[in-house]
């Protein structure tokens, strides 16, 4: 009996017995599936199977037995290989994929920061022009600084919040960050939360009155919302309030550089602490950051410290449709100490407290659960 291999397959060859090719042999109860071109499409790690009327055929007996035997376990080993090397493959040029989407996602907001003001190099700024007009053509040329400044704030989120998370996996579930630009992120990104709470009392008179009094900023930061309401509310006076060190002293920087300085107290406060009052006429309350014992005690205290009629705007983040998107929504809350995902469930935490007129406004990262104390 003869055995030997053959290389006229690219990978593998074909193995002879007794002179016969294996591709003469079924595989995998599919004849001729190994030894055709393009098999490696079926590769599944599956046993090859010798009929009995096969064996016979080329008078397999005894070490012609054995010789079948180093077929099969040939044939399993290769189509095995063969596999994980296309799926090594699929995987890899996945993420060749996805990095390169990041990279076209910072030449974008390279090219908005330059359109906002920021200088470059000629030769630099040309290049990242080219790199805009290959990832969105002309689309950007039409946008307005208003337009540009929220798509900026998105940006700079995806990408540091993106790099703590792979910087730091196994970090505890809680809101102890000490990466100071991601402390700054967060602050420029939560500041356009009160732009959207000037929209909604825009249309709810009492909501309105509300920015003429005294405003409770729970868990200030860096002191974004804290400051985008002294700036656009000349009338209202701002308790930012926060336990977390490393954010306050930002903070603290944040509020001697700007104008509003005289309006806006900061107190290293833990809000389940808050004096009661009456006091505040609106009270922001990010829900995100808080386990479910900890936001109980914090509407209790907010309520005992606010006016009649004082609003409580309680955000947490939005779950969206898109499956993956939603694992990241749930994921951020869990990081960050969080516990409460539902609106409804944040409804009856407000109602129970005695707040009424309670809605919910949904926007595409925040959704707002609001109510006003009877």
């Amino acid at each position: 009996m003869e055995t030997k291999s053959g290389h006229d397959h690219p990978l593998s060859g074909s193995l002879l017995v007794n002179g016969a090719a294996l591709r003469e042999l079924p595989v995998g109860g599919n004849a001729n599936s190994m030894a055709r071109p393009g098999w490696e499409e079926n590769r599944r790690p599956t046993q090859l199977t010798v009929t009995s009327s096969a064996m016979a055929s080329h008078g397999a007996s005894g070490r012609g037995m054995r010789a079948y035997l180093v077929v099969t376990f040939h044939a399993f080993v290769v189509s095995t290989r063969s596999r994980e090397y296309y799926v090594s493959a699929a995987i890899s040029h996945r993420i060749h994929e996805l990095a390169r989407a990041a990279r076209m996602l910072a030449v974008i907001g390279a090219a908005l920061k330059l359109r906002s003001g920021a200088g470059a190099d000629n030769a630099i700024e040309e290049q990242i022009r080219d790199g805009v007009r290959l990832a969105l053509g002309d689309a950007l040329t039409d946008l307005d600084h208003a337009e540009i400044a929220p798509l900026l704030v998105e940006i700079e989120m995806a990408f540091v919040e993106s790099s703590e998370l792979f910087r730091k996996p196994g970090r505890t579930a809680s809101w102890k960050v000490e990466d100071q630009d991601l402390l700054q992120a967060m602050g420029r990104a939560s500041s356009n939360a009160f732009d959207r709470i000037l929209g909604l009392a825009s249309t709810r008179p009492s909501l309105q009155a509300a920015l003429d009094g005294v405003f409770l900023d729970v868990g200030t930061g860096v002191g974004g919302v804290a400051l985008r309401a002294a700036q656009t509310c000349p009338e209202l006076d701002v308790d930012a309030i926060d336990i977390w060190e490393p954010a306050l002293r930002l903070a603290a920087e944040n509020v001697a550089a700007s104008a509003h300085a005289g309006r806006i107290q900061l107190r290293r406060l833990d809000v389940t602490e808050l004096d009661p009052g009456p006091r505040y006429t609106l009270a922001w309350l990010p829900t995100m950051f808080m386990t479910l014992s900890v936001l109980e005690q914090a509407i209790d205290r907010i309520a005992a410290a606010s006016c009649s009629g004082g609003w409580l705007i309680a955000p947490l983040y939005t779950r969206p449709d898109e499956p993956f998107m939603a694992v990241m929504s749930s994921l951020r809350t869990l990081r960050s100490g969080g516990e409460v995902t539902q609106a409804a469930q944040l409804e009856a935490l407000l109602r129970a407290r005695g707040y009424v007129d309670i809605e919910v406004d949904v926007g595409p990262i925040a959704t707002f659960v609001m109510g006003r104390l009877a």
